[in-house]
C-alpha cells in the first residue's frame, strides 16, 4: 500500500461497497463501477469467500495492533436489498469486526432491526433531503417512485437505539444544486444522530449533481449555528486517498484526482489483504483528519 501510515488510528475503518445494485437512482452516485452486467460476479453469492476475504483483512489490520478496532462498514448500492446480508453482518461480527452499515433505509424492517441492531457498532443513514420533492428530483426514490417519511425514520431509529443503548447513528448527506438551499437544522435535530457528515458532491461525468463551492459553503453556513449534533464536512479533495475501500468483486480501490476514475486492486482472496493493498494508495493523516468536527 503506498501510505504514510495504515495503522495508527485508533480504528481502523474498512468500507466494504457489497454490491452496486440499488433500488434508488441518484443522479449523482459515486458508488459505480461499471458491473451493472456483473452482478452475478459480485463476491457476496458466494459466503465461503466473503469469509476467507473478511478473516484475511481483519487478520491483517489486527497484526500488531490488538488493541484497536477494526470496523467494516457495508456500502452499495444498496447492501439491504442482498437477500444474504444478515448472514454477512453476523459473519463479520464473529470474525471480530465492528460492525456498520450505511443505508437509504427503505427496505429497513422492524424485523431485520430486532435480529441485527445488536450486531452493530454504527448505524448510518443516506438522507439528502426532507423533501418529497427534492427527493424525486435527484432520484432518491424506489423503482416505484416511493420515497422515505421522516416519521417512518424516526420510528426506526427510536427502534434501533431501544435495541443497543451503546449504538451511533449517522446521517450522511451528499450537497448538489438541488438541495443546497434547503434547511435540515429542525429535521436534524430531531433525529439528533451522533454524527452528521456532510458530503460535497462528487464529479462523476453527470451535472445533474454539479454544486458550486458557493452553493456547498451556503448549505454549511446554513447549518452551522441550528444544528445540534457533531459536523462532518467533507470536500472533494478530503474523499481521495482517505478511505479503505472494497468494490462487489471483493478488491481494494481509489478514485483518481485527475479523471476520477477508480484504480483496482487484484482480487484479496487471489492475492491476500497485504498485497491487495500494496496496489492502491492511502492517506493515514488525511483519514484521521475526516473525523475532525467544525461544531
Amino acid at each position: 500500500m503506498q501510505t504514510k501510515s495504515a495503522q495508527n488510528s485508533l480504528e481502523t475503518v474498512i468500507n466494504y461497497h457489497i454490491t452496486e445494485k440499488c433500488n434508488f437512482a441518484c443522479h449523482y452516485c459515486f458508488a459505480k463501477y461499471g458491473l451493472e452486467d456483473k452482478f452475478k460476479m459480485e463476491l457476496h453469492h458466494d459466503l465461503s469467500q466473503v469469509k476467507l476475504m473478511l478473516e484475511d483483512i481483519y487478520q491483517h489490520f489486527q497484526n500488531g495492533n490488538a488493541g484497536n478496532d477494526v470496523r467494516i462498514n457495508f456500502a452499495g448500492g444498496e447492501p439491504m436489498i442482498l437477500k444474504k446480508f444478515p448472514e454477512i453482518i453476523e459473519m463479520a461480527y464473529a470474525i471480530g469486526f465492528k460492525v456498520s452499515l450505511i443505508t437509504n433505509a427503505s427496505v429497513l424492517t422492524d424485523d431485520f432491526i430486532n435480529k441485527q441492531a445488536r450486531h452493530l457498532s454504527v448505524f448510518g443513514l443516506s438522507i439528502d433531503s426532507f423533501q418529497e420533492d427534492t427527493n424525486q428530483n435527484i432520484g432518491r426514490v424506489t423503482w416505484s417512485g416511493k420515497a422515505n417519511k421522516t416519521a417512518e425514520i424516526m420510528q426506526k431509529i427510536a427502534l434501533i437505539r431501544k435495541l443497543n443503548s451503546e449504538i451511533s447513528i449517522k446521517l450522511n448527506t451528499v450537497v448538489t444544486h438541488k438541495n443546497y438551499d434547503e434547511l435540515m437544522a429542525t429535521e436534524i435535530n430531531r433525529i439528533a444522530p451522533d454524527k452528521w457528515k456532510i458530503f460535497e458532491v462528487l464529479p462523476n461525468g453527470n451535472a445533474g449533481g454539479k454544486v458550486s463551492k458557493q452553493q456547498f459553503e451556503h448549505f454549511i453556513c446554513n447549518h452551522a449555528e441550528t444544528v445540534d449534533v457533531p459536523k462532518f464536512v467533507e470536500y472533494n479533495d478530503d474523499l481521495l486517498d482517505s478511505y479503505l475501500m472494497i468494490d462487489p468483486l471483493g478488491r481494494f480501490y481509489q478514485r483518481q484526482s485527475v479523471g476520477h476514475k477508480n484504480i483496482f486492486s487484484a482480487p484479496i482472496i487471489m492475492v491476500g489483504a497485504k498485497q491487495a493493498l500494496q496496489q492502491v494508495t492511502f492517506d493515514q493523516h488525511k483519514f484521521d483528519q475526516r473525523y475532525v468536527s467544525f461544531s
